[in-house]
């Protein structure tokens, strides 16, 4: 049915790097860390943000061909494509017991458990790059100086 029919697939940041995440159309808000893009600076509370963190502490490493890095990547991606379409079952597989004048806050409720099950995988994936370009750090010090 109309109601039910459209989703929209969202992806932010860099596909490499991204989860696209799924959203049932006829809602009335998305989830806030969606909502939320500030411009006066980088916050992993926002959607944008954290997909953009993560593109620019996994690029360096995928240069590099980092297995590690290549391998969180993927896994992550793995579970945000595998999660979305879990989504989406779940929804088509429900809809029917739903009264359509509830049809938008149930997707609505739908649309921010998905996306909260994705952000936390991003958010973990984060860490993970983090800690591996951590690793990889050689830190240099002048004499001299403020030192």
């Amino acid at each position: 049915p109309k109601s039910h029919a459209a989703i929209h697939w969202l992806a932010e940041g860099v596909n490499i790097f991204n989860s696209p995440v799924p959203f049932f159309a006829n809602c009335t808000t998305t989830p806030e860390n969606f909502q939320y893009t500030p411009i006066d600076k980088s916050s992993t509370d926002s959607f944008y943000w954290l997909n953009k963190l993560i593109a620019m502490v996994a690029d360096p490493l995928f240069a590099e061909h980092d297995w590690d890095a290549e391998f969180a990547v993927s896994e992550s991606r793995k579970f945000g494509f595998a999660a979305g379409r879990a989504a989406v079952a779940k929804g088509d597989a429900a809809f029917a017991d739903v009264k359509p004048e509830d049809l938008p806050a149930w997707h609505d409720a739908l649309n921010a458990e998905t996306a909260a099950t994705i952000t936390n995988d991003l958010q973990y994936l984060l860490h993970q790059l983090v800690c591996i370009r951590a690793e990889k750090m050689t830190p240099s010090f002048e004499k001299g100086g403020e030192l």
